[in-house]
Order: structure tokens, then sequence, then C-alpha cells
């Protein structure tokens, strides 16, 4: 079972941590910053998080589906990285899409036609088919998944064994730092926290 943690909790476990006052527009930390940091840490717990449990543990599928005479169909938006794309031909008859390389390319990029062995490469968030598709063909997209960002109080993630511990104090670690404090202890007890996760089978 998924252990969430609100973003409410982390807020008010970095103000406990930093001993700061109550969020208010005037206060020197304000909760808008506070909630910028704590995205921008819980990007780096999940680069932590794929290099010890692996991209397959960050991994999801999408249904997606071409355009009669499109070159380009988009991707998800919470797309990071593409891990497999299937052409779901027929009924249990499902094509790997591969990778186009340069001499792939040609007249077969910008003329519509019939597909057989279609050829992708991915394009600013887009997959570019070659050769481009003249009819509707449903895919399947595998990729690896990237965290929202939390920006309401009850928007939760699945903190897992302790992993909140690393973002409360990889933010503990900026607000001193903002403040022209010492933040060592803040970084050392986030490095010891890193380590367990690095090491966790």
């Amino acid at each position: 079972m998924a252990r969430n943690v609100t973003l409410t909790n982390l807020r008010e476990d970095v103000r406990q941590r930093c001993d700061l006052p109550a969020y208010s527009t005037s206060t020197f930390i304000t909760e808008t910053a506070v909630t910028r940091m704590i995205n921008v840490s819980l990007q780096s717990l999940y680069a932590k998080l794929m290099e010890a449990w692996g991209e397959g543990y960050f991994t999801t599928s999408a249904s997606l589906a071409t355009v009669a005479d499109t070159a380009t169909t988009a991707l998800p938006s919470d797309f990071v990285k593409l891990t497999k794309l299937v052409w779901l031909r027929g009924t249990d008859d499902v094509v790997d899409v591969h990778l186009a390389q340069s001499d792939d390319y040609g007249f077969t990029q910008w003329a519509s036609r019939a597909w057989d062995r279609p050829l992708y490469r991915l394009r600013q968030g887009t997959i570019l088919w070659v050769p481009k598709p003249n009819q509707v063909y449903n895919l399947v997209c595998e990729y690896v998944q990237a965290p929202a960002d939390l920006s309401s109080g009850g928007d939760t993630f699945d903190a897992g064994p302790g992993w909140d511990e690393y973002v409360v104090l990889d933010v503990a670690r900026k607000v001193f730092e903002r403040q022209d404090k010492d933040a060592r202890h803040f970084i050392a007890a986030r490095n010891e926290v890193e380590r367990n996760i690095v090491t966790r089978p």
C-alpha cells in the first residue's frame, strides 16, 4: 500500500525543522517559496529512486493513435523516456516499432503511405513517423513517467519507506542557505538518507 504524504505535511515538516514562523506573504520564507523548493527536491528524489529501483519502477503506458496524413503524434504530458512502442495492427497482432536511423529518411518521411514496418523518431514532445501514416493506427507507448508537481495542500506523493525525509532535509538545507545559516547538519543527514535509498535492494 502506498504511503501518501501531503504537500501540507511536507511544508509543515520543513517549517518545524527550520524553526520558521507560520508562513505568510510577509515572512522571509513564504509558503510559495517552500512549495517550489519541495517540488525541485521531489524531482531530485525521483532521480535517486530511479537509480535505486530502476526505470521499470516508474514505467506506465498510454494508448496513442495516429492521424491520417499527419507526420507526428503528441507524447503524454508527463513523458520522460520511451521504453517501448508497439503498433496494435490487429487482434493478437502486435508489432514493435523501432527507432529510425538517419538513412531511413528521405521521401518516406513526407509521403503518406500505408504502414508495413513503421519507424519513429522523438522530436520535442512528439513522435515523428516514418513513413507518414495515411490512416489511423492504434499504438501503445510504454514510458518513464515524470512525477507531477504538488500545488494544493492536499496533493500527495508516494513517500515509500521514509522517502519524504530526503525531501524535508533537502528543503531545510535550502532554507538555511537562503538565510545564510550553516546547513551542514541538514546536508549530512540528507546524504545519509540518500545512501539508504540508493543501497536499498
